[in-house]
């Protein structure tokens, strides 16, 4: 014998709101993905070579900070430290 259960309609409301919610955040980061996309073309083409690497060496010298001073933030847990890198 089959079973059949029967869904709620706030359920399917509830459901259908998530949908909602998960497609809004997709164009969304799609719609920044372009810009990421543009700035990147625009920026390797303005600024030169010489002056990209030199701005890359910089960024990773401030990530790198960042990240050792989160991670001594969470006492040495990698996965702590994540949350306080990105806030």
């Amino acid at each position: 014998m089959e079973r059949v259960q029967t869904i709620s309609s706030e359920a399917v409301e509830d459901v259908t709101k998530l949908f909602d919610e998960q497609r809004k955040l997709s164009v969304k980061l799609a719609d920044t993905d372009m810009k990421l996309m543009e700035f990147e073309i625009i920026y390797s083409l303005i600024v030169p070579k010489n002056e990209r690497e030199k701005n890359a060496k910089l960024i990773q010298g401030l990530r790198d900070k960042e990240w050792k001073k989160a991670l001594e933030k969470a006492n040495g847990n990698e996965i702590e430290a994540i949350s306080f890198y990105l806030a």
